[in-house]
């Protein structure tokens, strides 16, 4: 599966399996955007470069919108290398 130039929204992104999954994501060349409701780890995270940081919990429906809207825009002006 090719993962450069893609984007990537990741839920719990902020510890475990999903800073995980984000970081490594990030290192194979996709635009991440790295959801959870932790805000200082999710901020840690993103100043670290792995990605941008949308404080959401995504059991709600306003808050998985705005994480998806994220994804969308950084779709649309992601040009890979």
């Amino acid at each position: 599966m090719r993962i450069e130039g893609s984007v990537a929204l990741v839920t719990g992104a902020a510890s475990g399996l999903g800073r995980a999954a984000a970081t490594r994501l990030h290192a194979s060349g996709a635009k991440v955007v790295l959801v959870d409701t932790n805000r200082e780890a999710g901020k840690e995270l993103a100043d670290e470069g792995v990605g941008t940081f949308v404080p959401a919990d995504v059991t709600s429906e306003t808050d998985a919108q705005k994480a998806v809207g994220q994804a969308t825009v950084l779709g649309q002006e992601w040009q890979p290398t």
